[in-house]
């Protein structure tokens, strides 16, 4: 048999871990009952996903231990963070749960390679989710993953065996917090946009839409460092692929910047203009209403 255990190693490590954990335990069960002799995981290897590796040895070789896979995490950070295994568990359930809300469009923004401008697209798009449209929803996750990060920094100083793994979560945190303060930014700038151009001559609207898209840029430096610390911490096979699809998101939020800034000397010149982001008329949404208009072919 040969189950995943959870080697997506383009997405963060939160994005399938208890659902490939949850794989290896039914393949483990699978394998005794129909006699395998052994099993094996298919997929490329990252060190990012140990708990993965555990998982696959764990239901391999005593498939009917437990069926409550919170014995088998709990062995895992008893592993992993000795006697801190309780600050180590809780700053992976802080990931985790930081992670959850954006899983879908994590998934669709970079689950394979796609040009920037389809990057784009899908962060704008969410600013139209009834449940993800708040900025308390990403601001919440920013800081969480902020959190987590410091602690899995500080116990890889208490833990130099597993040192290098914990700068991997560390880093993940860094990377899923930056891609959210982008886009953020991003949603923000369209809506301090939106309502500019309801009102040219307005010049405090004006200047809460600059401001806006200055935080663009501010996002963007901080996602050129979490992809310095991708760069550092992630295994040099797959750290490639991870800077790939950050760095077309790197570039659209240079772009988004640029045509913010030519968009507001428009403004200022009684001009309402258009923010050009979409191929298709935004999922139904009355798109043009609200300052866009379809990219050119």
């Amino acid at each position: 048999l040969t189950p995943s255990a959870e080697w997506n190693y383009r997405m963060p490590v939160a994005h399938s871990l208890k659902d490939r954990l949850a794989c290896c335990q039914t393949h483990g069960q699978l394998a005794q009952t129909d006699g395998a002799e052994g099993m094996c995981s298919y997929s490329s290897h990252d060190p990012l996903f140990l708990e993965g590796y555990h998982a696959l040895a764990e239901f391999s070789w005593n498939p009917t231990a437990t069926n409550d896979l919170r014995h088998f995490e709990e062995r895992f950070c008893r592993r992993v963070f000795g006697p801190h295994w309780l600050r180590g568990e809780r700053a992976l359930k802080w990931m985790t749960e930081a992670y959850a809300p954006w899983r879908d469009i994590f998934g669709k923004m970079f689950s394979s390679a796609r040009p920037k401008d389809e990057i784009g697209e899908f962060i704008v798009i969410v600013a139209f989710n009834k449940e993800l449209c708040e900025r308390t929803a990403y601001e919440n996750s920013i800081v969480t993953l902020e959190i987590a990060s410091a602690e899995f920094r500080a116990l890889a100083e208490e833990r130099p065996a597993y040192r290098d793994l914990l700068l991997m979560y560390a880093s993940d945190c860094d990377w899923v917090a930056a891609v959210l303060d982008i886009s953020l930014a991003a949603l923000e700038t369209v809506r301090h946009y939106h309502c500019a151009r309801s009102e040219v001559d307005n010049e405090t609207l004006q200047d809460a839409f600059e401001s806006s898209f200055a935080e663009v840029e501010r996002a963007r430096d901080r996602l050129t460092e979490a992809m310095a610390m991708v760069e550092k911490a992630r295994h040099p096979a797959t750290a490639p692929s991870v800077l790939q699809m950050l760095t077309g998101l790197r570039e659209f939020g240079g772009e988004f910047v640029a045509l913010s800034r030519k968009l507001l000397r428009e403004l200022k010149k009684g001009d309402a203009g258009t923010i050009p982001l979409y191929h298709d008329n935004l999922l139904n949404l009355q798109g043009e209403d609200l300052g866009f208009q379809p990219l050119e072919d």
